[in-house]
């Protein structure tokens, strides 16, 4: 068996029909894929946003945690206070 196409099976490949062409929107096709390129871009803008968001909360969460470190420490010398008296 040879690796080369028969005479028979070349003629039936060059006498059948083309595939049909699909008519295709090229623009409304190149419009989606900038579409869905546009929302995948992330901006500085939204990188700084979310960096600001976070620094945010951290400072919310040290500020919160101080004031009850501030009152564990009252606490803690109103006992001393009262131990020594």
């Amino acid at each position: 068996m040879s690796n080369a196409a028969s005479s028979d099976q070349i003629n039936q490949i060059q006498t059948e029909e083309p595939l049909q062409n699909i008519p295709t929107n090229t623009t409304t096709n190149k419009t989606t894929e900038s579409n869905a390129a546009t929302n995948n871009v992330i901006t500085m803008f939204d990188i700084v946003s979310e960096i600001e968001g976070l620094l945010k909360n951290v400072q919310k969460q040290m500020t919160d945690n101080d004031a009850q470190f501030q009152k564990s420490i009252t606490a803690i010398e109103d006992k001393l206070r009262t131990l020594q008296r």
